[in-house]
């Protein structure tokens, strides 16, 4: 049965209260994620309490964040079921209006929680004296023998974590909306993967998942602006070995990934939406 599109302001009404609804449905999960983070992040500035070191802005692994936004949905959505009969028929949005409010307001806590942890992380760098930038020191392939290059980062790389948090939901929300047994189909994938890489042929598998970890618009473009990928081994005249860059990342790389990725993204989400529930 077809249902009419959701009024804005019933479904402005739906996303705040499946908003409050989630300081209560994720109270635990957010109280084991913070103690975590009070624990790890103490513990390293513990070790730089010292007069000559400090902690920079720069020791958030976004890659975490990333894997924490795709986990998110699993926990939004574990006790209301994505298939099947639920009394959203019979309420004024609908069973796709209430999807899509709880999918926003899960997204509001996300970056929520981000804008936290990252604040967190700043106060502590600036206990142990640190900076409140995001700076890497490489070496230019280019002109090895200048030193060590201090860079930092432009503007932009303060939205990767945000940009890279609301992907990986988006595509965590399609992933558990999408499929009728997620976690089966996770694993099954996770398996194909690892069969394909050592029985494709020709490294097609392996070739496959390096083009979308670092390939032009892969998720290293995405989550770090391209360090992954810029980083090669050099050896140096006197012959030690050291991490370089190959070049510099750049505002163009990233907001390409951002793009395909957005687009990835929403067409994931509208496809899982638009799948019929059997209501």
């Amino acid at each position: 049965m077809n249902q009419a599109p959701a009024a804005p302001a019933l479904l402005a009404s739906a996303t705040m209260a499946q908003f409050r609804l989630l300081v209560a449905g994720l109270r635990l999960e957010a109280a084991l994620v913070a103690g975590f983070i009070v624990v790890v992040s103490l513990t390293i500035a513990t070790g730089y309490m010292q007069p000559d070191s400090t902690l920079d802005f720069a020791i958030v692994p976004v890659a975490l964040m990333f894997a924490a936004g795709f986990a998110l949905p699993w926990t939004l959505w574990k006790q209301t079921p994505a298939f099947g009969p639920t009394p959203f028929a019979a309420m004024p949005i609908g069973r796709h209006g209430h999807m899509i409010a709880r999918m926003t307001a899960g997204w509001l806590w996300a970056m929520a929680a981000l804008a936290l942890v990252l604040a967190w992380v700043g106060l502590v760098a600036l206990s142990t004296t640190g900076e409140i930038v995001l700076t890497d020191v490489r070496r230019l392939v280019s002109d090895p023998s200048a030193g060590p290059l201090a860079r930092v980062a432009p503007w932009w790389s303060y939205v990767t974590p945000f940009a890279a948090v609301t992907v990986s939901y988006g595509l965590g929300t399609a992933w558990v909306l999408g499929l009728r047994r997620p976690a089966v189909w996770l694993i099954g994938s996770v398996v194909a993967a690892l069969i394909g890489l050592e029985l494709g042929p020709d490294d097609l598998v392996a070739r496959a998942l390096q083009w979308l970890g670092i390939g032009p618009v892969g998720l290293d473009h995405l989550v770090t602006g391209g360090l992954e990928r810029l980083d090669v081994e050099l050896t140096l005249p006197d012959g030690r070995r050291v991490i370089a860059w190959s070049g510099l990342p750049t505002f163009q790389d990233w907001i390409l990934a951002l793009l395909f990725w957005a687009a990835v993204t929403f067409s994931a989400v509208t496809v899982a939406l638009l799948r019929p529930r059997d209501v």
